[in-house]
């Protein structure tokens, strides 16, 4: 017969260590939940198949979802990748290749406040070392205030750079159009003077140099991505240099260099415009006293290639200023984005991490070479493409366009209305005018034309690609060209097939214009 008195001490140490396994559980899961749920980062418990166990609080407050929304389903099922298929398919296929490695990339969800950028880490936990995986922790860091605070600051710093730009510009303008005006009130004043076809030349080439700078000014100020293309750099940094030297000032002497052969990349000639603008302003930030800045465009050598991690023949930006230099602890930073060595309210810190990402966008490679005293050498290093086919020359101005005889012309401006008649009848096309829209519809029904060539923006209830669409309902052979002193970001689409004119234009942009539709 069993000892009563045994018993009852076994059964208490039992209850005891019953008790103490109790204690040590709520312990273990307070700990967990102390761990997990206290975490700022979204942090998800998985099986090794994907599978949800757990989701802590800060996921389901960033992202607005129930705990019962998401256990014991794929983690890309879950609801915060049903707005995100390609995400949920990211995800689901780096856990389903099981590699064993950590994981890493960054992903954008839909949050109730909008687009959330996160960095993603996928961590396997193994029975000890070497083991099999037991389970995932899933975590993802918000990157999205950081992500804002970067697209703030880039907004800045090109605010930055145009308005330093703002002074030369103006200045610049004033005297393009102190050459116009000027010229011809004279010619107004006395059509007889002799020298008033020099007069009417010296207005064309300031008004000309004036649109060359208003096209660099909207290349640097667009927002929307652009198209890859490839660029002759040479040619491209010539027409820049007015607007360089406009944003370095006077105290500065700046110098081109060019070798002889072409020097084609594939890139965004935007980005590639502000590369340079913000390599030449931080040069001249090096010399507040004056100095020299050397901007050399060549071909690369191999160590270059090598040194930026490109294969096959490469274009090199070389821009080069005799300033302070860079201390040995600062340079191995003058790419981090938000560095910045300027007192404060004077950088973002963003110029040089531009130029880094146009140079990685692009397939090459950015290095500096400097020392204090010594002044900084920056090396753009960009792979070589096919070389570039200039541009057609049509020759002469005059010559009837191909099968377009008869134009309707519809724009509001009266001023810009009479010239472009008078460039049409230089063509030798017949030409009738209308004011906006509703005009254009009338003439179009009493008359017929070859070619109908509308402003973009006007007045009167209708805009041109309205008109367009309307008159090619109605006149299906005939065809449509559409011109505008807007920028294309601005702007809403041509309908297919339908060319855009970018004011300002001259007669030889016009005749090609009208004869590419003609064939």
């Amino acid at each position: 017969m069993p000892d009563r008195k045994l018993l009852a001490t076994e059964n208490e140490g039992l209850r005891r260590q019953l008790a103490e396994n109790a204690r040590n559980l709520n312990q273990c899961e307070a700990r967990y939940d102390a761990v997990f749920n206290s975490s700022h980062t979204l942090t998800s418990l998985c099986t090794a198949e994907g599978v949800v166990l757990d989701v802590n609080r800060t996921t389901l407050e960033n992202v607005g979802v129930r705990i019962e929304d998401c256990i014991g389903k794929y983690l890309w099922e879950c609801p915060w990748y049903a707005t995100a298929p390609e995400e949920a398919a990211k995800i689901e296929g780096a856990i389903r290749q099981r590699s064993g490695q950590v994981i890493q990339y960054e992903s954008c969800l839909m949050t109730p406040e909008g687009p959330g950028y996160y960095d993603v880490l996928i961590r396997p936990v193994r029975n000890g070392v070497g083991g099999d995986i037991r389970l995932l922790v899933v975590e993802g860091r918000d990157l999205t205030d950081m992500r804002r605070a970067e697209d703030r600051a880039s907004r800045s710093e090109r605010m930055e750079a145009l308005g330093l730009l703002t002074g030369g510009i103006a200045h610049d303008f004033n005297n393009f159009l102190t050459v116009v005006i000027g010229a011809l009130d004279i010619v107004v004043r006395r059509p007889e003077r002799p020298n008033r076809s020099q007069l009417i030349e010296a207005a064309l080439e300031a008004a000309q140099k004036a649109e060359a700078l208003n096209k660099q000014l909207l290349a640097f100020a667009r927002r929307t991505p652009l198209a890859a293309q490839e660029v002759d750099l040479g040619a491209a940094l010539r027409s820049l240099e007015p607007l360089l030297r406009k944003a370095i000032g006077e105290a500065v002497e700046m110098h081109l260099h060019v070798s002889a052969e072409a020097h084609a990349v594939r890139m965004e000639s935007a980005q590639f415009e502000a590369a340079v603008l913000n390599l030449c302003i931080n040069a001249r930030d090096a010399m507040p006293s004056g100095g020299h800045i050397e901007i050399e465009i060549r071909h690369g050598t191999p160590e270059e290639a090598q040194r930026a991690g490109v294969t096959g023949p490469t274009v090199v930006l070389a821009v080069a200023d005799d300033g302070s230099g860079i201390e040995p602890q600062i340079l191995q930073r003058v790419f981090d984005p938000f560095f910045t060595t300027k007192p404060a309210g004077q950088g973002t810190g963003l110029g040089l991490s531009q130029v880094y990402g146009f140079a990685q966008q692009t397939g090459g490679g950015v290095d500096v070479v400097s020392a204090p005293g010594k002044g900084a050498t920056f090396k753009v290093v960009l792979p070589c493409s096919a070389a570039v086919k200039p541009e057609h020359d049509d020759g002469d101005e005059t010559g009837r366009p191909l099968e377009i005889q008869k134009v309707l012309l519809v724009e509001d401006d009266e001023s810009v209305s009479n010239v472009t008649q008078a460039m049409l009848s230089e063509l030798g096309l017949e030409v009738v005018g209308a004011r906006n829209g509703p005009d254009a519809q009338r003439a179009l029904a009493d008359d017929s034309f070859d070619l109908l060539i509308t402003d973009l923006i006007m007045p009167g209830g209708m805009n041109g690609v309205q008109l367009a669409e309307w008159a090619k309902g109605q006149r299906p052979g005939i065809k449509v060209m559409l011109f505008s002193g807007w920028t294309a970001d601005t702007v809403v689409s041509a309908p297919p097939g339908v060319p855009v004119l970018q004011k300002p234009f001259d007669l030889n942009a016009l005749k090609r214009a009208i004869e590419r539709l003609g064939r």
